[in-house]
Formats: C-alpha cells, sequence, structure tokens
C-alpha cells in the first residue's frame, strides 16, 4: 500500500519501440552513432552514489584537505563526479510531483496531498509553493522517525500571503482564491503546525516601487501567520535557499565540468535575490513564528558552489535538488525536531 493519499492519479504512461531490421542498418547506425560519440566533449562520468554525502560532508570537514573543506572554491577542483547528472538534474523532485500534488498556476482548488505517520501524534501541514515542496522528502523521512501526519497543499509561484501578487504580468487571482481555500480548510480542520516557505518577495497591494511592494509582501505574510497563530496553530518558517544568477547552475554545470567554479555565485546576492528577506521581516512581525535557516548547509561561504559532497546542489531555478534536500535531513531535523517538540510539547525518546 502506497504511503501517500493524493489528490490526482498518476499520469499513465506510454512506450514507443522502435525496430530496425537488417544487420547493414544497424551497422550503418552504429557507425554513426560512433562518429557522433567522438565528435563530443567528455561526458560526465558514471558517479559512485554509495560515497554521495552532499550537505552531509560539512559534518565530516576533518575528513577533507584544510585549504579545500566541503562548500569552497578550492573543493570544486577535487570534484570529478557528482549526483544527479547534469542531464537528470531538472527531474530530480520530490514524489509530490509524480501524485499532483501541487496545484498547477491556473485552477484555485487547494489540493491535498497526505504523506508521513498518517496515524501520528501531530499534525503537519506543509503550504505553499514550490519552495516548500522542495523540501517534501526530508520532512517525510522526520515525519516516519518522529510520528507526524503530514499534509501538502502547494501551489506553483504562490505562497500562503493575503496579498495580490502578480504571476507572468498579471494579477495572480487564483493564488488570491486558493489562499482563501487553504485557509478554510486549515482553520476548520487545524494542524498542530503549519510549515511554510515560499520565493516571491513582492505583492501587489500597493501597485508601486519595489521598497513598497516588498513592504505589501511582508505585510501579507503576517496577515496570515497571524491568523493561524491566534487560531492556536503554529507557524514553522523554513526561510528561502540563496538564489542563483543567470541561467541554471546544472546547465552551467554541463558547460563547464572540468571548471565547476564558473558556475558558483555571490552568497549575498543569493540571499538578496530569494525570499529570505520578506519572510524574516514579516517573522518580526508575529513574534510567536519560528524561523529554520539552512542557508549555511548550502552555501557555506561567501561564493555558493554548485556541488557540495559529490551532490549537484541546483536544478531549476533556485529550486534544491532532492537529492540535495535528501542530504539535508539530518540538518533539518537538528532545527525543525526542537521546535516541533517545543510548539507541540510531544515527547521524543531522545528526552529521556
Amino acid at each position: 500500500m502506497t504511503p501517500w493519499t493524493s489528490a490526482r492519479s498518476r499520469a499513465g504512461r506510454s512506450t514507443t519501440r522502435w525496430l530496425v531490421g537488417g544487420n547493414a542498418a544497424l551497422l550503418a547506425l552504429a557507425g554513426v552513432l560512433l562518429a557522433l560519440l567522438l565528435a563530443q566533449p567528455p561526458t560526465q562520468p558514471e558517479a559512485d552514489t554509495a560515497n554521495a554525502l552532499g550537505a552531509q560532508a560539512l559534518d565530516h570537514v576533518e575528513d577533507y584537505p584544510a585549504d579545500a573543506p566541503p562548500g569552497s572554491m578550492a573543493s570544486l577542483r577535487e570534484v570529478t563526479w557528482f549526483i544527479p547528472s547534469t542531464a537528470d538534474a531538472r527531474y530530480d523532485m520530490p514524489r509530490g510531483y509524480d501524485y499532483g500534488c501541487e496545484q498547477n498556476q491556473e485552477d484555485a482548488e487547494a489540493l491535498r496531498c497526505d504523506f508521513g505517520d498518517q496515524g501520528g501524534d501531530v499534525t503537519v501541514a506543509m503550504v505553499g509553493d514550490s519552495k516548500i515542496l522542495q523540501w517534501q522528502s526530508a520532512v517525510a523521512t522526520l515525519a516516519h522517525e518522529n510520528s507526524w501526519h503530514v499534509l501538502s497543499y502547494t501551489k506553483s509561484n504562490c505562497g500562503l500571503h493575503a496579498g495580490l501578487q502578480t504571476n507572468h504580468g498579471q494579477p495572480y487571482r487564483s493564488c488570491q482564491e486558493w489562499n482563501e481555500q487553504v485557509m478554510t480548510d486549515l482553520l476548520d480542520d487545524p494542524p498542530d503546525v503549519v510549515l511554510v516557505s515560499s520565493y516571491m518577495s513582492r505583492a501587489l497591494d500597493p501597485p508601486t516601487d519595489q521598497q513598497e511592494s516588498e513592504a505589501a509582501m511582508t505585510d501579507a505574510l503576517a496577515a496570515q501567520w497571524r491568523i493561524l497563530e491566534q487560531a492556536g496553530i503554529a507557524v514553522v518558517v523554513i526561510l528561502d535557499n540563496p538564489s542563483p544568477d543567470g541561467d541554471s547552475v546544472y546547465e552551467c554545470a554541463a558547460a563547464h565540468l572540468q571548471e565547476l567554479s564558473a558556475c558558483a555565485f555571490d552568497r549575498a546576492g543569493g540571499i538578496a535575490r530569494s525570499g529570505q528577506s520578506v519572510q524574516l521581516a514579516a517573522a518580526a512581525l508575529v513574534p510567536q513564528v519560528h524561523t529554520v535557516d539552512l542557508t549555511d548547509d548550502i552555501c557555506p561561504e561567501e561564493m555558493c558552489v554548485p556541488v557540495i559532497g559529490n551532490v549537484l546542489i541546483y536544478r531549476q531555478g533556485s529550486h534544491l535538488t532532492d537529492a540535495y534536500i535528501r542530504t539535508l535531513t539530518p540538518a533539518l531535523g537538528r532545527e525543525l525536531v526542537p521546535i516541533m517538540t517545543e510548539v507541540t510539547g510531544q515527547h521524543h525518546p531522545d528526552d529521556d
């Protein structure tokens, strides 16, 4: 029995078979393929996945050269392989996408997926855009370890806020409607904790300059969080991760396999491009809100490198690969589990 309850069935898959007749045709095709391969630059070597520590390499700095610790620019000189491959990175996403857990940008229905320990003692709702959904694999593991029943309400490019943002240059009305439906669901059947994150830092209310628009988004986030807190639902924010500038990191890595340093970006700029500033400002307006900051586990130095512990960090845009998220599970647990214990009073064997 699947551990998932989904709002949408998985799409069926079809296969196409190609038949090539005759040895001559096969030999000719093989010759063409060989010529193409010889004309291509060296491809990424096969990965030794058992040794891909990812973020957990940061917990074992003593095992690495002192002048090239994990996460440093110097460490990239030692990278000869990584997972996922640059060809697979864009598809390295949590299983929630397979199960249709993220609402599209057109529709407003509040789709819900259930995972983790569905008979768990504590109910956690993950709510927001794809930046909260990217944490699903890590949260699911922690949920099984800590008896959490996890619900997810996610919508593409739409965080949990009371504002009106733009999407492709137009007012994002379906996001506004989705927020109303999700808040109704959360208040009608309250979870113990709402876990949120999002990327957008601007709202249309008021539709003026960047500074005022960011202030409007700050107020919009705080408004929803305040309602939840007043209803007795704890709110925990996973701060948005640093955002790359320009081309996708995996595309850059594909073009610079021998010089991965070309794909690094400035940490301060990455944080400025993320949703962190409005999230922190909104949390300051609602003092009961807790924040989880894993920036140092994603970008530990002044430059954010594309690979740590033989794991490629970024997939499309500013999203983290599911492979790297999975290696972040211990780091997330170190921050999130104590908060969950505090806000829910849940007892853990480790507390004995």
